[in-house]
């Protein structure tokens, strides 16, 4: 009699479906992507370095005198100022007009001609420009006006002379805004100064040749 033998096939069913799973989790894992490795950039040693806003100071270097001028006075003031010294004779007449800006100062030179000899003068402030002969107002761009009073000048002999007077635009800069001079009359003329305001101011006579000195303290 012949003996029918069951045989049981699950054990080996469920072990092959285990490494049928486990086979394919392995592979999905082993398909994923590697992560992207991040690349530092370095910055560049040949970046142009930014500017530094460095304010530029407006006031220039000290400028020298001219050969035979003093330097910087050390004393300046608001108040009236003349001459000490008498009058010696009436040959001198105004030949220039000049101005010049220091560190410091603004300079107006009256150069004379006719001589060596001592000078004559008186200075004020005034706000208007009067002159002597005619009594007209000359028109000037401030009321802060040093008048130089000149009472002892060479008078013209003749109406062809040539004497100095007018405007004189090459003493515009630094304080200075115009300058008039008048025309002598019986021998005596004005240097009309217009400054941007009152400054004070010093006065000093040169010789060889005669020059007349005013410093306007800036």
């Amino acid at each position: 009699m012949k003996q029918n033998r069951s045989t049981n096939h699950g054990p080996l069913i469920a072990s092959a479906l285990l490494t049928a799973g486990a086979l394919l989790l392995a592979g999905c894992g082993s398909s994923s992507t590697p992560p992207r490795s991040s690349t530092s950039v370095a910055s560049s040693s040949s970046a142009t370095p930014s500017r530094s806003a460095t304010a530029q100071g407006t006031s220039r270097p000290p400028t020298a005198a001219p050969a035979g001028e003093p330097g910087a006075p050390k004393d300046y003031s608001l108040a009236d100022m003349q001459s000490r010294e008498s009058i010696e004779g009436r040959d001198q007449a105004i030949a220039a007009v000049r101005a010049a800006a220091h560190d410091g100062y603004t300079r107006v030179v009256i150069d004379f001609t006719g001589g060596d000899k001592t000078l004559q003068w008186f200075t004020s402030y005034s706000e208007t420009a009067t002159l002597e002969a005619s009594g007209k107002v000359v028109p000037m761009p401030s009321k802060a006006i040093l008048m130089v009073r000149l009472p002892a000048l060479h008078e013209p002999s003749s109406s062809t002379e040539t004497v100095l007077h007018g405007d004189q635009p090459a003493t515009v800069l630094g304080s200075v805004l115009k300058t008039y001079v008048e025309a002598p009359f019986e021998g005596q003329a004005t240097v009309f100064i217009a400054l941007d305001s009152q400054h004070p101011y010093h006065v000093s006579t040169l010789t060889n040749p005669t020059r007349l000195v005013i410093d306007f303290q800036s």
